[in-house]
């Protein structure tokens, strides 16, 4: 499974539009997973864009042209971060910037440029540079919000190569706060002991 020519076409014209601009920016979600072999269910149908709570506000200004509303902070039960909506290529984005998840007696804050931006894994689409957010984020945050038909997909790309796969996963556990029943679970998925 591929990601769709509407997908491609929007991260044309995102990579196109911030090319000037010095900026550390992730896809994740879908789309991420996709593109690094984990098995989905659907193909992806939208793009994530992840950055840090202090580029959010340059990363709109940047893509505001395709703005659908403005950059504001965002509550949920268990998600707080900065969040805006575009249409680009004809495909919803998301950007999330200074994203935090407190779910399980846990907390996770995603850290694009001390954490995860070293980690990233470089795509090339052609003409289109980008990177992904490792698949260490997307097993603590699918396990954070229960989504097993994800957790279960990355824990099983992620056991095909532990050298590549575990180090991010000791940055972010290192950095954040974990509930044991979440160590216990990710010991189990990959078949290791943290």
């Amino acid at each position: 499974m591929l990601i769709s020519l509407e997908i491609s076409q929007a991260l044309e014209q995102i990579n196109n539009t911030l090319k000037e601009k010095d900026m550390k920016w992730l896809v994740g979600g879908s789309c991420g997973l996709l593109l690094q072999g984990v098995s989905l269910l659907q193909p992806p149908r939208d793009l994530d864009i992840y950055v840090d709570k202090t580029a959010a506000s340059i990363m709109y200004n940047t893509l505001r042209a395709y703005s659908i509303d403005p950059l504001q902070q965002s509550e949920t039960a268990i998600y707080i971060s900065l969040l805006s909506h575009f249409q680009i290529a004809h495909v919803p984005v998301e950007l999330v910037g200074g994203f935090e998840v407190r779910a399980k007696q846990s907390l996770y804050r995603v850290e694009v440029e001390d954490v995860l931006y070293e980690y990233r894994i470089p795509v090339n689409l052609g003409m289109i540079n980008f990177e992904l957010m490792p698949l260490a984020h997307e097993l603590i945050f699918n396990l954070l919000r229960d989504r097993m038909d994800r957790y279960t997909a990355i824990a099983i790309k992620m056991r095909s190569n532990p050298v590549l796969y575990m180090p991010p996963l000791q940055a972010i556990l290192k950095r954040n706060t974990f509930a044991p029943s979440i160590l216990t679970q990710i010991n189990e998925l990959l078949d290791i002991h943290l």
